[in-house]
């Protein structure tokens, strides 16, 4: 059974971080100390996750990660409803720098590339208004 925890800024942020590590192959320095992780675990296990935080944009996910074992079982897709439906509690407007690759992942929830982000990634921005989990419950995309 998958479970998921929320780990505050000022809390033990270790799981996350060491994970992020794992996945990219170096620190994430980068993603600050005020940031709130999702972390994800199957059997206790941590398998997943992320960051929101907010940045002087707005809002901002970054460093999400999936081991590699658990790819294709849409745990990254979890992880991803799981950030988008806290942060969308607070903010009108949530940005995302994404692999180019990762640009079709992110369009169905509402992502619009916007411009470029740094180390030659893609910038993607939700606007509240634009907010869809979208879903293949009955064949119809927003069941």
């Amino acid at each position: 059974m998958i479970e998921s925890k929320w780990i505050l800024p000022g809390e033990d942020a270790s799981c996350p971080r060491g994970l992020m590590k794992r996945v990219f192959g170096r620190e994430r320095d980068d993603i600050g100390e005020y940031a709130t992780f999702a972390v994800l675990y199957e059997s206790g296990r941590p398998i997943a996750a992320g960051a929101l935080y907010h940045a002087a944009d707005g809002f901002h996910i970054d460093g999400l990660c999936v081991l590699e074992e658990e790819r294709g079982k849409y745990v990254g897709d979890l992880l991803v409803r799981l950030i988008l439906w806290k942060a969308m509690q607070f903010a009108d407007r949530l940005t995302a720098d994404v692999p180019e690759a990762a640009e079709g992942f992110f369009a169905p929830f509402g992502f619009r590339r916007t411009g470029e982000g740094p180390d030659g990634v893609l910038r993607m921005t939700l606007e509240k208004e634009n907010f869809v989990l979208p879903s293949k419950c009955g064949g119809h995309p927003h069941a």
